[in-house]
């Protein structure tokens, strides 16, 4: 068989995205490719319901580009790996076209077009369309959404009215709107009304019967409708220009990037830096109502962000919010729960609302209505019109809102939530604090007093802690050990709650570590006054915990936690006992602990351990706080790189350190476990002393109201007593 081109090239694969669907499509480089791949994305589209693809569209995701996505209009613009968009252009976003009208008299009755009301009168009742023959009272011509449906110079053939409901239009993402609506997406809010007027409903054409009451009217545009009509009714209310957008979803996603260089000092991986997760937020237009206020009715742009839901005044196509015009900020820790309503309207002339936001200040706020009550409850069986309409934006704001307060929780793990905890904690789940091997630190709210905290919260996985030693026993144990101090140099613990598959450890929030204020620094590093002052801090508190028989075997500047990044001399408290051990005297580990960067050789060598492994830290982190960089080179044997000043103790940046500090370090990392200095020892050491340093560490103690546990009184009479603040 003769073939009149080339073989086809069978590359690599591209995605074809709509909405929430991705499907990955062969890469076939021939002539007709993009017909080809034009073909799959109308077959995808199509599987969503009997859809227009005359107007669809693909893009390719161009994260340089300032609009991000770039419009594809060739093969030669599509490579391997591209995410390709595929876009449904809504033709239905026309603009207002107006009516060309002239006076008309009617023999007989008439409504009109537009609001459903009689013409009145005996002559000149109202205005007809040359182009679409539709009858309208001369204030409703003009009417902001009122658009002729003719063609310019049409003959008008056939008076009939045409049907009141448009076509379903599609997202900006190809699934149809709901309801059947309008580009505006904003709900109407109906309430009963008794007409003077013989009036006809706007969905079914029929007139509104009955001498009171016949029907609902929306508030805000006027619009006519019969109870059992209500919910067939166009999402398409006009409140004010500029003011209209869908309910949509809106994706966020946070990339962090860092480097990671072997020898300045860095966050090492899987500590603090958090990969994000893909989150989405719900907005749209709402109704609402606070429940001692049910008369007043509101209506809103929604939208939830920084863990609270903000109600905007405006929203403008294209534009966004107006950031200016906030009516309510609700913050999700004073939620306290959201409740479906299923009772009565709390006013009989006003549809009930959905569902109930109920929160710490007291206040309720009802939102959405439900017009099923008005039509004697949902229809049995769903007309074909309606089979292909997503959730209302009423429940979905319900079952996010409901989402969003729970703790946060993996997918795979399939866990029941944590319904007490919950009650007790709203976790900030966009928040993140930290991640170590045991669990990820969230920052959360106290619902009952608003006070913020710190939330660890660990996953118990069979298949992820298969082997002795589980992450819970883990937890459980960090849980044991901070149950038996109480220190200010400690973090404090204040809750522990578990669940069948999950722990959660709230513990006192701090406002940023040690390795994120040496980070901070013009140079990298601190000067010798600050060090001192943050080292003595850990020191007390190290001897505390060794006191007790427990060794923290995780110390670094991560887990030293500050009250004030602001300060150049904050509190510290010392965090994460994920590898802290009870080690007796003279006995020995071997378990396997704590960051290899500040870890001793016997650790590393598992030749076993005792408590001076932290001694050992606390030389590393007086290396990295005052060089910026790490003393070892991986892959070299330590103790030759110990032996090596020159190497060790580079001229830059040890030329303006005090010698007295290069001895410390020294005496610090020693590899033999007797020779390292001890605590106490450490304490006394001259480099750690001084009068300035005294000064900084009482005025730390009075601004704290505690009692002394960095100095003493025989420092009072070494040095003098602090002067009065």
């Amino acid at each position: 068989m003769d073939t009149t081109g080339p073989p086809p090239d069978y590359g690599d694969h591209v995605v074809l995205r709509y909405g929430g669907t991705k499907e990955m499509v062969p890469l076939i480089r021939c002539e007709q490719m993009l017909d080809m791949l034009m073909e799959r994305a109308r077959q995808i589209v199509q599987g969503f319901g009997n859809l227009d693809t005359r107007n669809m569209y693909l893009f390719r995701h161009e994260y340089n580009s300032p609009t991000l996505l770039f419009p594809i209009t060739s093969a030669s613009q599509i490579n391997p790996g591209s995410i390709l968009e595929i876009i449904l252009v809504d033709r239905t976003e026309t603009a207002v076209i107006p009516h060309v009208v002239e006076p008309e008299s009617y023999m007989l009755p008439t409504f009109c077009d537009f609001c459903g009301e009689l013409l009145t009168g005996f002559m000149r009742q109202g205005v007809k369309c040359k182009n679409c023959n539709r009858n309208f009272h001369k204030r409703c011509s003009n009417a902001a959404r009122n658009s002729c449906a003719g063609t310019a110079g049409g003959s008008g053939q056939g008076s009939s009215r045409p049907p009141m409901l448009p076509p379903l239009p599609t997202t900006p993402t190809g699934i149809p709107a709901a309801p059947v609506s309008t580009p505006s997406g904003l709900p109407h809010t109906l309430i009963e009304h008794s007409y003077r007027q013989f009036t006809v409903c706007k969905v079914c054409d029929h007139l509104l019967v009955g001498l009171v009451k016949q029907g609902l009217k929306c508030r805000d545009c006027g619009v006519n409708v019969h109870r059992k009509c209500a919910m067939e009714l166009a999402s398409n209310c006009v409140l004010s220009e500029n003011a209209i957008s869908r309910v949509n979803f809106v994706d966020s996603e946070a990339d962090q990037a860092s480097s990671s260089d072997n020898i300045p000092l860095f966050r090492l991986p899987g500590q603090v830096g958090v990969r994000a997760t893909e989150k989405k937020n719900l907005e749209g237009w709402m109704i609402h109502f606070i429940l001692s206020d049910p008369e007043r009715r509101l209506k809103h742009y929604w939208m939830m962000q920084n863990n609270a839901i903000h109600l905007y005044n405006e929203y403008s196509e294209g534009i966004g919010v107006n950031p200016n015009r906030v009516y309510r900020i609700i913050p999700l820790a004073e939620i306290t729960s959201v409740v479906q309503n299923n009772g009565k309207s709390v006013l009989a002339k006003h549809p009930p609302h959905c569902f109930e936001i109920r929160t710490t200040t007291n206040t309720v706020f009802c939102v959405g209505e439900d017009y099923h009550a008005f039509s004697g409850g949902p229809p049995k069986k769903i007309p074909r019109s309606m089979s292909v309409r997503p959730t209302s934006n009423t429940t979905m704001w319900f079952q996010f809102i409901k989402e969003s307060l729970q703790p946060p929780s993996r997918t795979e793990d399939n866990a029941e939530q944590a319904l007490e905890f919950a009650n007790l904690y709203q976790v900030l789940s966009d928040k993140t604090l930290g991640s170590g091997q045991f669990g990820t630190v969230y920052s959360a709210i106290q619902r009952h007093s608003g006070k913020e905290v710190a939330v660890k919260v660990s996953v118990i996985s069979k298949e992820r802690f298969s082997k002795k030693g589980s992450g819970a026993e883990s937890m459980r144990a960090e849980v044991a050990i901070l149950q038996q101090t109480c220190h200010p140099g400690i973090v404090c613990l204040e809750f522990m709650c578990e669940t069948k598959d999950k722990i959660f450890v709230v513990m006192e929030k701090m406002n940023g570590d040690m390795l994120e204020m040496i980070l901070s620094q013009e140079l990298g590093r601190l000067n010798s006054r600050a060090t001192k002052f943050l080292l003595v801090q850990i020191l007390c508190a190290l001897k505390y915990l060794h006191d007790q028989g427990i060794a923290h075997c995780d110390l670094k500047p991560e887990n030293v936690l500050l009250s004030d990044m602001g300060s150049n001399f904050p509190q510290t408290k010392i965090c994460d006992f994920g590898y802290a051990r009870f080690i007796p005297e003279s006995q020995f580990r071997k378990t396997v602990v704590g960051t290899p960067a500040y870890l001793p050789p016997e650790v590393l060598q598992r030749k076993g351990y005792n408590k001076s492994l932290d001694m050992w830290s606390v030389g590393v982190i007086i290396y990295v706080t005052l060089s910026g960089t790490f003393p070892f080179n991986e892959g070299e044997e330590i103790s030759e790189q110990i032996q090596n000043a020159s190497f060790m103790f580079p001229t830059e940046p040890w030329s303006e350190v005090e010698p007295l500090a290069v001895d410390l370090i020294q005496k610090l990392l020693k590899v033999e476990i007797e020779a390292r200095m001890s605590i106490e020892k450490c304490l006394e050491h001259g480099w750690l002393k001084g009068e300035q340093l005294y000064r900084d560490l009482r005025d730390l103690e009075v601004r704290l109201n505690t009692p002394r546990y960095l100095t003493s009184p025989q420092d009072d009479v070494l040095y003098g007593p602090a002067p009065p603040r």
